[in-house]
């Protein structure tokens, strides 16, 4: 069974960001498995989950195969880069951690620490305009495998705006 692409599908991924993307899905199915209601529930999503854990170690056989080079630097999702001010609604106050040179470029992620699971994808409508943003990532040489090994710091924060 193959799925067909919409015409109007035009979102481009590198290697970096499908690894990025298959260990944040990966991360939810296991949760699934856990919260699991049923035997049959588990098992079913214990499938899937094993072959989101082979496409994962498919894509991260690639990289390491693949020398660094320019590729990822064209990507247009790695080039979003992190949010920036204008893209947050108005009222938001940037406050800088540390700068962007100490980071791994592909280890960066947003935290939302008053939203359910600290993710921003799961904040309630009240505060999907208001909640502070974290911008996290992980020191230079130090992500490896999609993991950061030492542990996350903060790069940037956005504190919302005041009410």
């Amino acid at each position: 069974m193959s799925v067909e692409e919409p015409e109007s599908f035009n979102v481009e991924f590198c290697l970096d960001c499908t690894y990025k993307h298959l260990t944040a899905v990966q991360d939810h199915v296991e949760d699934g498995v856990a919260l699991s209601q049923t035997p049959e529930e588990r098992e079913f999503l214990a499938g899937i989950l094993q072959q989101i854990r082979d496409a994962r170690k498919k894509v991260l056989d690639k990289l390491r195969e693949t020398p660094k080079s320019e590729e990822a630097r064209e990507c247009p999702t790695c080039k979003k880069g992190n949010p920036e001010m204008e893209k947050l609604p108005s009222g938001f106050e940037k406050e800088q951690i540390k700068p962007a040179k100490y980071f791994d470029p592909s280890s960066y992620r947003t935290l939302c620490p008053e939203c359910p699971g600290q993710r921003c994808s799961e904040c309630p409508p009240e505060l999907q305009d208001t909640a502070t943003r974290v911008i996290i990532g992980c020191k230079k040489g130090k992500f490896e495998g999609g993991k950061c090994q030492i542990g996350t710091e903060a790069h940037v924060v956005f504190h919302g705006p005041k009410g």
